[in-house]
């Protein structure tokens, strides 16, 4: 992940809980060494926000 911090990335750790990415910058925590860095990413799992996921979806449908 380090050497393609511009990619994508596992919100593992919950920056984006309860809310949408905005494309801005965040710290990323690796899961395998505990390693933090700034990412900037194209594509962000986050596994915590199903609730701002589907409210969006009900705002634009």
């Amino acid at each position: 992940m380090e050497t393609n911090p511009d990619v994508w990335a596992s919100d593992w750790t919950g920056v984006f809980s309860g809310s949408l990415a905005d494309c801005s910058a965040w710290e990323f925590e690796d899961d395998m060494n505990c390693h933090r860095y700034r990412v900037n990413l194209a594509i962000i799992y986050s596994m915590r926000n199903k609730e701002a996921l589907v409210a969006m979806a009900l705002k634009h449908a």
